[in-house]
């Protein structure tokens, strides 16, 4: 019997790219921000455990942009010809994904991965629809950002920022989120000249997660008056935070409350067994 042996290689040949990149994999781009994975493919695109769909795209193919230098080497087995070198690149581009719009990924700082959405002139704003594939997802009036959540994690799309260029300078436009009736997150802009390009350009930032060892999955995401997140959904961790001896030993309610910044959670409340509650109702208005 002949062993066969899987072994990857990778060679960083910039060093200013070796902590993020993105590689090439039939169509579909792949890297990593911190611990998180991200994926683009036409269409979708995931980080970690959250992903959303532009609803409404094009059939589009990805192109790597930005050649780094370095590369993965796959080899798989002892046969050459199954052997994979992958470039490595900074950004991927998406063209056409909505009629005249075009959508450019790339890495922003640690953390946290930027993408900007390109409407060319003869494109239409509200076009762009993105739909979280699971979890919620919920507006801050406060700082015009919007969360999702996805199991136990939250991540966090910051207020768009969109502006047109005249020469050098950028001149700002005002932009927001809206949900719309299909709780899809959706565009509004103000006026800006429709014979230019407007740069629309949105940052993913992965907060936090809550949760312990076990599942954990969060149902509903509200603010209060200071702009602290709170959170409430289900868990069945033995080690959930702040759970004590009181953590549960089958699925129960959990409330919590994290800064602003997501960078600490404030307190957390396990309220009792699923069977009796329903862990969405606890933010509604």
């Amino acid at each position: 019997m002949r062993l066969l042996r899987a072994l990857a290689i990778v060679s960083l040949l910039a060093p200013s790219a070796a902590a993020q990149y993105f590689e090439e994999h039939s169509n579909t781009y792949v890297g990593r921000v911190g611990q998180q994975t991200i994926r683009i493919e036409p269409k979708s695109f995931r980080i970690g455990g959250f992903g959303f769909q532009w609803l409404g795209a094009t059939r589009v193919d990805l192109e790597g942009r930005g050649a780094t230098g370095g590369f993965t080497r796959y080899a798989f087995g002892s046969e050459p010809s199954r052997w994979k070198l992958s470039a490595h690149f900074s950004r991927v581009y998406e063209r056409d994904l909505y009629r005249g719009i075009d959508a450019d990924y790339y890495f922003r700082k640690a953390g946290e991965v930027e993408f900007d959405l390109i409407l060319h002139p003869g494109s239409a704003v509200h076009d762009v629809r993105m739909r979280a594939t699971k979890g919620v997802v919920s507006l801050n009036d406060g700082d015009g950002s919007a969360l999702f959540t996805a199991e136990g994690a939250i991540y966090r799309l910051l207020a768009p920022h969109a502006y047109q260029k005249r020469g050098e300078d950028r001149e700002p436009i005002e932009c927001r989120y809206r949900i719309d009736r299909e709780g899809a997150l959706t565009l509004e802009t103000g006026h800006y000249d429709r014979g230019r390009d407007l740069i629309v350009d949105p940052v993913i930032s992965v907060l936090t997660y809550v949760g312990g060892a076990g599942i954990d999955e969060i149902q509903a995401v509200s603010f209060d008056g200071n702009g602290n997140i709170l959170v409430s959904g289900i868990t069945n961790s033995t080690n959930f935070p702040g759970g004590g001896t009181s953590a549960p030993t089958t699925v129960s309610i959990f409330v919590a409350k994290l800064k602003s910044d997501g960078t600490s959670i404030v307190f957390t409340t396990l309220l009792g067994s699923l069977a009796n509650s329903n862990p969405q109702i606890l933010f509604r208005a």
